[in-house]
């Protein structure tokens, strides 16, 4: 989705196992209408058909990352035909490390953002480590964890945890303001 007024800046989200659910898709909305063209790929697009009971754990098993790095650099390419300057990834549980992964992709990331990006449940020393070994090579690490809100607490759809998906997203565009070319 194209930014209605564009800032040079855009995303590409990687969606959980689920693929490119409902959810994913309102998400890009979100970020066009704060100025950041985004694009949610889908993971099972070549293989597999949709529905509301899409069995995606199946589908889970079969994925390479050679080939998710290949269509997250893709759709990266089509944002920067799109007059994308500054690209950010986002990505949510299996595409939260994604996100991570992509960016020693070669696709010249501003920078990576997951949320609950540990697929064996997150625990929040696991994920401090992985900060820790991160940040030993350099790499600007942030990390905010949210002890009441359990995993998928952004889905906006629960509402449960409303201040602290309001706080991740503010959060979020403050990192890709401060970090924009």
């Amino acid at each position: 989705m194209i930014a209605a007024s564009p800032t040079g800046r855009g995303i590409v989200i990687f969606p959980d196992v689920r693929g490119l659910h409902v959810f994913y898709q309102d998400l890009a909305s979100s970020f066009a209408a704060a100025g950041l063209s985004a694009l949610a790929f889908d993971y099972f697009g070549r293989t597999a058909g949709r529905g509301e009971s899409f069995a995606y754990k199946e589908h889970v098993d079969q994925l390479d990352f050679a080939t998710v790095r290949a269509d997250a650099s893709a759709a990266a390419a089509r944002l920067r035909s799109a007059g994308v300057t500054s690209l950010f990834t986002v990505g949510f549980c299996f595409g939260g490390a994604m996100s991570f992964r992509q960016a020693a992709a070669g696709d010249d990331l501003r920078g990576s953002i997951g949320f609950y990006a540990i697929p064996s449940a997150s625990p929040v020393a696991e994920v401090e480590q992985f900060a820790d070994r991160v940040r030993s090579h350099g790499v600007e690490v942030r990390m905010t964890v949210y002890p009441d809100a359990g995993h998928s607490f952004f889905d906006r759809n629960f509402g449960q945890h409303q201040a602290d998906v309001e706080d991740a997203w503010r959060q979020m565009l403050t990192f890709i303001d401060e970090h924009a070319a």
